[in-house]
Formats: structure tokens, sequence, C-alpha cells
């Protein structure tokens, strides 16, 4: 399966990782996510942890980190805002080239602070 994508918007553990270089062709590009709410019920990266998952990470030879993607806390807009804010520092950083964030409910406060890749779904419900 991991084959036949182009991009995974969801690193978030040196399992996957592990997993990924072993059973990849080729290198994919990848976005590593991020907990930014620490969110028991989200998956990702804890800030704390960023920086040595990204220092380990590029040892893996099929894993181009292109980016970084998180989700704001949902029915809260202040604290999607901080997180989003808090992701496109993070963009800087880094040094990386995208932001995947952003959903139906939040993606105007993720242009707002430089998102690249937007995940919207439900938006568009029964026009598709």
């Amino acid at each position: 399966m991991i084959n036949e994508i182009d991009c995974l918007h969801s690193l978030d553990s040196f399992e996957l990782a592990k997993l990924i270089n072993e059973e990849r062709k080729e290198s994919i590009d990848c976005f590593i996510q991020v907990n930014l709410t620490k969110e028991s019920s989200k998956y990702g990266v804890n800030i704390e942890n960023l920086d040595s998952f990204i220092e380990t990470i590029k040892k893996y030879d099929k894993i181009n980190v292109v980016g970084l993607m998180a989700m704001g806390k949902q029915d809260d807009p202040v604290k999607t805002e901080e997180v989003f804010a808090s992701l496109s520092d993070l963009k800087t950083k880094y040094g990386l080239k995208y932001l995947s964030m952003g959903m139906s409910d939040d993606y105007l406060i993720a242009i707002k602070h430089n998102a690249t890749h937007l995940r919207i779904g439900s938006l568009f419900k029964g026009v598709i």
C-alpha cells in the first residue's frame, strides 16, 4: 500500500518511519504530524520530541520530510489559531516547504497562517 501513494501527511512515529523505509521502493515525500493540542485523541509527535524526531528521520533514505501537519482543536478557534501559528513558526525553524493544516471547520484560520495543503471533506458533502 505504501508504494501506491505519492505523499504521506501523517508521519507520526519511528515505527511508521521504519516500516516505510523497509517497504517503500523509492523515496516518498512526508509531512510530520505534530500534536500541538496535546490531546490524547490525536496522533502526532509531541513538540518536546520534534527536534530529535526530525534528526533521526534524516537517517531513513526512503523518507523525504517536506513539511509539517497538525490539526486544530475542534470547536475552539482560539486554540486552533495558536496551533496553526505555532506550526507555521516550526516550518520556518526547520526550513520546510509545506504546511498541511486546516479542515472544513477551520480552513480559513489555516490559510491565514500560511497553510499550503488543506484537508477539506465535510464542507463538500453532497457536492461531489
